[in-house]
C-alpha cells in the first residue's frame, strides 16, 4: 500500500512544512504518521497534556491546541516565544517537568541529534506518565543535517532496544516510506548545476543534464508512482514509533 502524503492531512493550523524542495518527501511521510498517530492514540481525557521535544519553532503548537491538547515545549533554545523548557534531552530534565509527567510525549526527528540514547531515553520515560503515549520518528537514509549535530541513522531495532531498556512497551512501529521517495530524495540532492571538465560547451551539457534530472523527479516519477509500487527491500526513509510507559499501579490492581 502506498504511504500517505501530508497533503490528506491538510490543516490551516498545521504549519509543519519543509523548508526545501529536497525535503518535502520526508516531511511528508512524518507529518502523515504524526496525525495518524495523534487521532489514533489520544488519551480518552479532557484536555489532555504534551510535551513537544525538540519543538524548534513549534510548528505543531496551533494543531494541537486546536484540537484540546495542553500544550508545552522543550529544546535547546528559546526558537520560539513561550517555549516550556530549555535544556537538553541528552542531559538530566528539571525536577518540576520530572514530578509532571505528560499523557503524550512527541519526539519527531530528534534523536539523530542527540550523542546519548541512554540517558535520552531515561529522560523520555520520566517525562511520560504511567498509561502514556511516546510518539517517536528518526529518519534512518537522509541527508547530513545540521551539522555537526547529526550522529546516527538508527535501524528499527536499535530504537526498540533503548525505548525497552527504559521501561516502554511497543504499541506501533511503521518503516516509512517507499521507494519512489527514496529515489525522488536522491535526485534532488542531484538537482544543482553539474560541471563536466573543463571542455568547451561544457557547462551546456549540464544544464541539460540537470534540467532531465528536475524533469525525471518532478514529472516521471509522479508518472510512475501513480501506476506502481516500488519497494527497495530493507531499504525506507523514516523510523516511526508510538510506545506506551506501563502503568504498574493499575496492573497489579487488577
Amino acid at each position: 500500500m502506498a504511504n500517505p502524503t501530508h497533503a490528506e492531512y491538510s490543516d490551516k493550523s498545521l504549519h509543519y512544512r519543509d523548508c526545501l524542495h529536497s525535503e518535502s518527501y520526508i516531511v511528508g511521510l512524518i507529518t502523515s504518521y504524526l496525525m495518524r498517530m495523534l487521532d489514533t492514540y489520544r488519551p480518552r481525557v479532557d484536555n489532555p497534556r504534551v510535551l513537544d521535544i525538540g519543538c524548534g519553532t513549534q510548528p505543531l503548537r496551533a494543531f494541537l491546541e486546536n484540537r484540546g491538547w495542553l500544550y508545552s515545549g522543550l529544546d535547546v533554545e528559546q526558537r520560539a516565544l513561550n517555549v516550556k523548557y530549555i535544556c537538553s534531552l541528552e542531559s538530566p530534565f528539571p525536577d518540576d517537568l520530572k514530578k509532571s509527567p505528560y499523557d503524550l510525549v512527541i519526539c519527531s526527528e530528534v534523536l539523530e541529534h542527540v550523542a546519548d540514547w541512554r540517558q535520552s531515553f531515561r529522560n523520555l520515560a520520566d517525562s511520560t506518565k504511567p498509561g502514556g503515549r511516546l510518539l517517536l520518528t528518526v529518519p534512518f537514509i537522509y541527508q547530513l543535517h545540521e551539522q555537526p549535530y547529526d550522529f546516527w541513522r538508527p535501524t528499527i531495532y536499535a530504537i526498540r532496544k533503548y525505548a525497552s531498556e527504559a521501561g516502554f512497551d511497543l504499541v506501533d512501529e511503521s518503516m516509512l516510506g517507499c521507494g519512489w521517495d527514496i529515489f525522488s530524495t536522491l535526485l534532488c540532492a542531484c538537482s544543482h548545476p553539474v560541471y563536466i571538465g573543463k571542455r568547451r560547451g561544457a557547462w551546456r551539457i549540464g544544464s541539460l543534464l540537470n534540467y532531465l534530472i528536475k524533469v525525471f523527479e518532478r514529472r516521471v516519477i509522479p508518472f510512475l508512482r501513480r501506476r506502481f509500487h516500488l519497494e527497495l527491500k530493507g531499504y525506507y526513509m523514516v523510523n516511526g514509533f508510538v510506545f506506551c510507559m506501563p502503568d504498574k499501579q493499575l496492573a497489579a490492581s487488577q
